[in-house]
């Protein structure tokens, strides 16, 4: 099996950032990075079929320095304050033997300078608090420039099987503070042909450095850990 990091792939994720934290016009500057995390949830066909399965990711953020040479998965995220708005996200990746990769994501977003614990229920028009699952990535084109591109058009650049976004559920975030982002998640996702999955048994949780409240660059990050 190959290594998760590989060319071409550590951009999909920046990409992904950029369009969950809805500002295409600019990449914001972390505050709080996380690099290393764990992500588990079940997903069956909804109401009934045969589609299904457990998603599992644990490691650390791609190209990370703790990335050993065998990895297949990655995990990672930021928690951002960007014109008077709070994002929180994370992503978790697995590299399939057939050298396709899951990809799945998570986000919450609201007004004013930090998120706090408590329920968030997914919303789809706002996208304030959004969950995806990528099933079977196994080509894509990555955008030219990260700081002005059409997200929409990129995600039709992608080659995969199933792109399903939550339609419905709720986002239970118990820790969000510079040291961690974690918590549980549910409910139902849907891809563009309509194939419907409830997405259960949701947790996840990210880890970062104790870098305080400024802003830190991904330089400044990863020196930490040299």
């Amino acid at each position: 099996m190959g290594k998760l990091v590989r060319p071409g792939f550590t951009p999909l994720v920046y990409a992904a950032f950029l369009l969950i934290a809805a500002t295409a016009a600019a990449q914001p500057a972390p505050t709080w990075p996380y690099g290393r995390g764990n992500v588990a949830f079940h997903y069956q066909q909804w109401p009934i079929g045969s589609y299904a399965g457990d998603f599992q990711a644990e490691g650390h953020q791609f190209e990370g320095p703790f990335i050993p040479e065998d990895s297949n998965q990655a995990v990672g995220g930021l928690c951002t304050s960007v014109q008077d708005t709070t994002t929180a996200f994370w992503y978790a990746a697995v590299l399939e033997s057939d050298q396709s990769v899951d990809l799945s994501l998570l986000w919450v977003r609201k007004p004013g300078a930090e998120l706090t614990p408590g329920e968030y229920h997914v919303d789809v028009l706002g996208r304030s608090v959004l969950f995806a699952f990528i099933d079977g990535i196994t080509d894509f084109t990555p955008p030219d420039d990260f700081g002005s591109f059409d997200p929409s058009a990129w995600l039709g650049s992608i080659t995969y099987e199933h792109l399903f976004m939550a339609i419905s559920g709720t986002v239970s975030i118990d820790q969000i503070d510079n040291w961690g982002f974690g918590g549980t998640f549910s409910g139902v996702a849907s891809d563009t042909g309509l194939m419907f999955i409830n997405i259960s048994s949701g947790t996840f949780w990210v880890r970062g450095p104790e870098v305080g409240n400024e802003a830190a660059s991904w330089g400044d990050v990863k020196a930490l850990y040299r």
